[in-house]
């Protein structure tokens, strides 16, 4: 007799970035254990290699991925979900049940979850939606869709029977995270083709920050894999597939100090030589944690900042102290950490005041040689005390947020439209903050942070002419530029696609426009030579170029007022795989 097939879709967001989705490896993992023919689908992967070619028609991409699905012939399709991209599940299913109605669809993820009696409400070709973590519960789900199992025996469960919806009990258990199945590597297909390999490390945040729905998901639950199953999943993938890399999936990982000191000396002791990254907060650090994490490779923290407000931070949970920020930035650098910080405004009772505290301290972290900022507008999402809130004053307008990009397909925004309590993440409401600043998150994460990596002392420059104002340095922008967004765009695909060279274009336009000072003409003028010459030209040969202020001094001292300013000819090199740039006498 054919065994049941069942197929696992990792999170579908049409963008073709390459990664291992760990959740669907834990559920296929547990399937296997149980004799069920199991396969992981990953279309990020399969677009990334252009197995599937995306199309500029959204319908026709809905059609190509639904009919790759069905051409396997499952019994199962299991989607994983989350907020950016629950559309493309819903148009999915919709498809796959048109063509045939006897493949039974399950979801899981934290957007299914959060909008789980919605969703069954609503969308009539979802068999069952399973609710917070699965692994306790995705084999008795399994073959109670097969006819197999009782599933009103299966707790934390939306299932449809006899046209019915039924919500089975709520069991509050979590899994102990060192009872996960061990990954089984033959369900991870591309493992070889993955730089930096991901573990997922532990489960939830014991933070409640209002505008948060991670902790709803996790239930506040903070758990970290002990640090023997740690290194023994380093060890496997270190030695097995040479993996040196490491990604630590949590969204806190060093909420407990002694685990996590713990852990560094044990690969302290192991002499393993990897580089890893992971989420963390300012305030879980000292610098004895940072010293040692850095000892144990640690190369890249991620850190939620939010707001430079000390009066938003008490508003919205967030509780850090604004005034210790600084100081603890500059003791991660001095271990020379890799920093990525994250910001987010528009907040329901945030005023332009409270921003402008947000953009100097991120204007202060710019100084202190940090580039990597991100600035987030605000988006409200269910399972947040923030979306209940003020769920009744949402708006659907044009504004495109961060999640809400590449979303251009009429079928999706009539979704968004008629199922705001599924879809709040793609709506606004009015506050004057939202109104006046309403780019600004673009302006900031793409123009700014983004540009900073090719253009830092021409930013620097220009910040210093502004006088560290970056709210006037972003209002006399958008005032030069007002399409400055959709300069940004892909028009072929309505989303952004980035492109250092279209960031070049908007400085140069807007330094022409505002007829900015010598200096600045000068060295935007050089560092877009380098980068040309880095990254654009065919050939690397040795070229030579006339600038009008000394740029090498400028490039040096972007901060300096007085230095020399007289003509200077630059020779480019390219020797060891490096430029070389010296000034020709």
């Amino acid at each position: 007799m054919k065994k049941a097939k069942i197929l696992l879709v990792n999170s579908i967001n049409t963008d073709g970035n390459l990664t291992i989705s760990l959740g669907s490896i834990y559920l296929a993992s547990i399937l296997k254990e149980n004799d069920l023919d199991v396969e992981i689908v990953d279309f990020n992967y399969l677009m990334n290699k252009e197995s599937i070619k995306k199309d500029k028609d959204p319908l026709v991409n809905y059609q190509l991925l639904s009919h790759y699905l069905i051409d396997k012939k499952p019994d199962i399709i299991g989607f994983y979900t989350m907020c950016n991209s629950y559309h493309n599940v819903i148009q999915i299913s919709k498809l796959i049940k048109e063509t045939d109605n006897n493949i039974k669809i399950m979801l899981g993820g934290p957007q299914a979850s959060m909008c789980a009696e919605e969703s069954m409400k609503f969308f009539e070709f979802f068999d069952l939606i399973s609710i917070g973590e699965g692994e306790m519960t995705i084999t008795n789900i399994v073959k109670g869709l097969l006819g197999e199992y009782n599933l009103n025996n299966v707790p934390n469960i939306y299932f449809r029977e006899n046209n019915k919806v039924i919500k089975t009990k709520i069991r509050e258990e979590l899994i102990d995270v060192d009872e996960l199945p061990f990954y089984d590597d033959t369900l991870m297909t591309f493992i070889n083709e993955i730089e930096e390999m991901p573990i997922e490390v532990g489960r939830g945040c014991p933070f409640s920050c209002t505008y948060c729905s991670t902790k709803t998901f996790w239930k506040r639950k903070f758990r970290l894999k002990s640090t023997e199953r740690l290194i023994e999943e380093i060890k496997y993938f270190y030695y097995k597939y040479d993996k040196r890399n490491f990604n630590f999936i949590h969204d806190l990982f060093t909420a407990n100090k002694k685990l996590v000191m713990e852990f560094c000396k044990e690969v302290i002791k192991e002499d393993l030589k990897i580089r890893w990254c992971c989420s963390s907060r300012l305030d879980t650090l000292n610098e004895e944690v940072m010293q040692l994490m850095h000892e144990a490779g640690c190369k890249k923290i991620f850190l939620g900042i939010e707001t430079g407000s000390q009066r938003m931070q008490k508003l919205i949970n967030k509780n850090l102290v604004v005034n210790d920020v600084m100081d603890q930035l500059k003791l991660l650098k001095k271990y020379s950490f890799d920093i990525t910080l994250s910001f987010i405004y528009g907040f329901p009772q945030e005023t332009i005041k409270d921003v402008e505290e947000t953009l100097k301290l991120i204007s202060n972290i710019y100084n202190e040689g940090i580039i990597s900022v991100q600035l987030h507008l605000f988006t409200p999402l269910v399972g947040t005390e923030l979306y209940e809130q003020y769920k009744e004053e949402l708006i659907l307008d044009d504004y495109v947020t961060t999640i809400a990009q590449g979303v251009n397909y009429e079928g999706s925004l009539n979704l968004i439209r008629n199922h705001p309590t599924i879809f709040p993440q793609f709506y606004n409401f009015n506050t004057y903050v939202r109104n006046e600043l309403r780019y600004l998150d673009k302006f900031i994460t793409y123009v700014i942070s983004k540009g900073n990596q090719i253009l830092k002392s021409t930013y620097t420059t220009i910040l210093s002419y502004y006088k560290g104002d970056l709210l006037k340095f972003y209002k006399e922008f958008i005032n030069a530029i007002p399409d400055f967004t959709v300069k940004l765009f892909d028009k072929e695909y309505n989303e952004i696609k980035f492109d250092y060279r279209n960031i070049i274009e908007l400085v140069k336009e807007f330094i022409e426009k505002k007829n900015l000072d010598n200096k600045i003409k000068s060295i935007f003028e050089f560092e877009k030579d380098i980068y040309n010459f880095l990254y654009v030209a065919k050939d690397k040969k040795t070229k030579q170029k006339r600038y009008s202020n000394n740029v090498l001094q400028i490039k040096k001292y972007p901060n300096k007022d007085r230095l020399n300013m007289e003509p200077i000819d630059v020779k480019f090199e390219y020797k060891n795989e490096k430029l070389v740039l010296k000034k020709v006498t």
